[in-house]
């Protein structure tokens, strides 16, 4: 409750001039990542909070949607984005970055969920999407180093029906 209360005071301090959304602390519980919109942030990116100052830094300049962690080790940030399109394909991507920011990394060019990560936070597991279809998907674990898939599950669209 106390932790609950801390993060909404941290994100609420931010929300004078802009929004902050989907918060998540980093396991050592000194930084947040958000999805963010404001002045310094146009259009939804991801910015980092410092728990003890309230200060916000944006860390993507890549408008459009997107979900953001922290790796479990805490050194990363693994990101899914999303560029809707109104004429041709949207495009979509599964990232990692530095804490700062710096080398963004593509992954994969697909439309996922990010579901969660192995311990050691060497492992995503994640949900592929179609356009199609974008609430169902196929379920995956991907090695952030080797970026080698593992497909565990394919969806049966037939279970649904």
């Amino acid at each position: 409750l106390i932790l609950s209360l801390i993060l909404n005071q941290v994100v609420f301090n931010c929300l004078n001039a802009s929004f902050n959304t989907e918060p998540k602390y980093s396991p050592d519980m000194k930084t947040i990542v958000t999805i963010c919109e404001g002045k310094e942030a146009v259009g939804f990116n991801i910015c980092i909070i410092d728990v003890s100052t309230g200060k916000r830094t944006r860390l993507t300049d890549r408008e459009g949607f997107h979900q953001a962690f922290f790796s479990p080790t805490g050194d990363k940030i693994v990101f899914s984005h999303t560029k809707p399109s109104i004429i041709g394909r949207s495009k979509y991507g599964l990232y990692t970055m530095n804490l700062d920011g710096s080398n963004q990394t593509l992954l994969l060019n697909w439309r996922t969920t990010i579901m969660g990560f192995s311990s050691d936070g060497n492992y995503i597991i994640l949900r592929r999407m179609t356009d199609e279809n974008p609430y169902y998907g196929d379920i995956y674990i991907m090695d952030i180093g080797t970026q080698h898939l593992l497909h565990l599950v394919y969806f049966d669209y037939g279970f649904i029906e």
